[in-house]
């Protein structure tokens, strides 16, 4: 098997792992469990593990909450329940690594700070973080012991939250409690300082309870803050803290990022400061079957600060094997001769074929695209490269399936670089996105045409029935119903249809008819006839001149020349008709002249009543001056020459009477003279 596809296989099991191995000087490793693949008995085993280093320099991660059980079962520190104060010097179980350092005892402030200068032992424990209202991030070198203000921050400490509290309140936290305790076994102890439910200064922020917790553990110099509660009081002390380690000349720190003398607050966090010396206190790791040593490891640093461990020529021929990892450590004490040794388990399983894995996906056919799904493969645990095969067909080594169509029970075969095999059972579905939107079902009246909009991504049509339409088998035909119809669109995409039904509903229209032609004299008015065969809505004259009203089927024409009207009427679906009527205007043409000269010479030789255009009939009779009548026409045309039975009358004045008739049956009686003249 090559080295390089272990390493991922490994890696890919160690996110299975269960962390249950000890705890020793903050170093542990998690248990692991292997499968080996098909017909495989050596491998080689590859890990990560954490490379405690020296303590002349310090390195700061976050790491999963893990508050140390908090019992109230260490030494309570009674003497510094008064606000700002250093507890006399506290001796350690355990000589403790410090910034290269060994220290033998420490100093506990009340303000959540730890240090390992004695000097500070019954001191004030200054609680300012700023100089001038500035704040000050170690490392800071400023101040002086047993000095309040402005800000002091001791000698090689610890400040894990280095805040000001005030365990003098006892009305808001009567349960509050700092205390130190030592749990473990040598050379694997932990020396632990917990902060309990102390209050936070200031009145306006008594109610905010802190609890926090410092662990130093034995051997390695590695530090946890645990913050279960680290409330902010931005009202005084302008809610400055340090979460940090400074070293005993106070020009090295490191602080974890955000909290080095700013405003903050935390709730359920932890923090790891871990030697990051120029030394690694790693001395080896074995792979232990029993009481046999079956492989001894390369370690090769990695630049995170952890250490990669190969154990090769691993081999085994049980089924299940669960293996020590023994990784040795000196302890940070350069004069000691301790060793310090973690332990994890390893299982190594051969499972044949069970360990190989894989999940399919696949991407359904369509309407449009009946042909277009496919499967795809992810492998899983495995040993690449894969290959894939489709319902016994060549293996292959693309993992995708393409052009399939709809189906439920396609096979999909993946085999390992191993020989491992399994079979997928994948299903390609089918999507139905044939679309189809006819227009909404429409009213209109009869005779008018309806294009028949529709939105489909169909590549046939057909309507139903087809008798009004302009075709039958395209997108958008027009309809032109007599009756009420109901049309029922098929469209077909590939194997799909869909149907649609489209109702157009014809309404009725009225008929109107405006009368027959007529013709008045000018100045005369006559009635227009219209009638119309339905109930009408409305009713409209066009144009309105000379009419008396444009909304009634018969008003009074009287139009000053000859004009053409329209009526347009709607019934009450708004169906319109509509129909014309021609009234003509003959100009009045009666003009009786007052003198004639019937002198045979062709002017004026008639007596002239009229143009002739407006009369129907014309009786005339004319008198001399003694009554005596001279000349009687029951329809005069214009032509008495002015002879009485044949001979001409004496030049001389004449009377008149005319009956007239127009054309328009209206009669008018004129009376008058007329003088001849020769």
């Amino acid at each position: 098997m090559r080295k390089s596809n272990l390493l991922a296989l490994v890696c890919l099991v160690l996110s299975c792992a269960n962390v249950n191995a000890q705890l020793c000087g903050g170093v542990g490793n998690a248990d692991t469990v292997l499968n080996l693949f098909c017909g495989q008995n050596c491998f080689t085993y590859s890990t990560v593990i954490t490379n405690p280093r020296t303590t002349d320099d310090y390195v700061v991660n976050t790491i999963p909450y893990n508050f140390f059980p908090y019992s109230a079962s260490g030494t309570a520190l009674n003497s510094i329940y008064i606000d700002d104060k250093f507890s006399a010097a506290i001796p350690l179980s355990f000589p403790f690594c410090f910034y290269g350092q060994i220290y033998n005892s420490c100093v506990i402030g009340s303000n959540g700070v730890v240090t390992f200068d004695a000097t500070n032992a019954n001191l004030s424990n200054a609680y300012p973080l700023l100089v001038n209202s500035v704040p000050q991030p170690i490392p800071y070198a400023g101040g002086s012991p047993n000095v309040i203000s402005p800000a002091y921050y001791p000698k090689a400490s610890i400040m894990g939250a280095y805040h000001d509290i005030d365990p003098s309140i006892t009305s808001t936290s009567p349960n509050r409690r700092i205390e130190w305790l030592v749990t473990g076994v040598a050379p694997c102890r932990m020396f632990i300082v917990n902060f309990y439910q102390v209050p936070m200064f200031s009145g306006t922020c008594n109610s905010q309870l802190a609890t926090h917790q410092i662990i130093m553990y034995e051997s390695t110099g590695t530090i946890d803050v645990n913050i279960a509660s680290k409330p902010l009081c931005s009202s005084w002390n302008n809610g400055l803290a340090i979460l940090g380690v400074q070293n005993f000349a106070r020009d090295k720190a490191v602080a974890a990022p955000g909290k080095n003398a700013t405003s903050w607050s935390s709730t359920n966090e932890s923090y790891r400061f871990s030697g990051a010396g120029t030394g690694s206190l790693f001395v080896k790791a074995e792979l232990v079957k029993g009481a046999t040593i079956v492989s001894t490891a390369s370690a090769v640093p990695n630049p995170n600060g952890t250490l990669q461990l190969n154990f090769p020529q691993v081999c085994q021929q049980e089924d299940s094997v669960t293996y020590k990892m023994r990784v040795t450590y000196r302890v940070c004490d350069p004069q000691s001769p301790t060793f310090i040794t973690s332990e994890s388990n390893v299982k190594v399983r051969k499972t044949a074929a069970s360990n190989l894995t894989a999940t399919v996906s696949t991407t359904d056919a369509s309407c449009s695209s009946p042909g277009a799904g496919s499967i795809t493969v992810t492998p899983g645990i495995g040993l690449p490269p894969f290959q894939y095969s489709l319902n016994g067909g060549a293996f292959q080594t693309a993992n995708t399936f393409t052009g399939l169509a709809q189906g439920s029970n396609y096979q999909v075969r993946i085999r390992d670089a191993a020989g491992c095999e399994i079979t997928r059972t994948a299903a390609v579905g089918f999507i139905n996105d044939l679309t189809l939107q006819s227009r909404p079902d429409t009213s209109f009246c009869v005779g008018a045409s309806v294009r028949m909009n529709t939105a489909s991504n169909a590549a046939q049509f057909s309507w139903t029935p087809s008798g009004s339409l302009t075709s039958s088998s395209i997108r958008e035909p027009f309809a032109t119903p007599t009756v009420t119809t109901s049309y029922v669109v098929t469209a077909t995409l590939n194997s799909c249809e869909k149907k649609d039904t489209v109702t157009l509903t014809v309404l009725p229209v009225p008929s109107v008819n405006a009368g027959l032609d007529r013709t008045i004299i000018e100045g005369d008015e006559v009635q227009l006839d219209a009638i119309a065969s339905l109930p009408v809505s409305t009713i409209n004259w066009s144009p309105a001149t000379g009419l008396s009203a444009v909304n009634i089927l018969n008003p009074v024409a009287k139009p000053p020349s000859t004009t053409t009207y329209t009526i347009r009427v709607t019934n009450g679906f708004g169906c319109p008709a509509q129909d014309d009527v021609v009234v003509t205007v003959i100009p009045y043409c009666i003009r009786p002249i007052k003198a004639f000269t019937p002198n045979g010479d062709g002017m004026y030789d008639r007596w002239v009543i009229s143009s002739g255009a407006c009369v129907n009939r014309i009786v005339a009779n004319v008198y001399n001056r003694y009554g005596g009548q001279i000349y009687h026409s029951d329809n005069y045309k214009n032509d008495w020459d002015g002879t009485y039975n044949g001979k001409p009358v004496a030049d001389g004045t004449y009377y008149y009477t005319l009956d007239i008739t127009l054309i328009s049956g209206r009669r008018v009686l004129l009376k008058g003279d007329v003088t001849i003249l020769r």
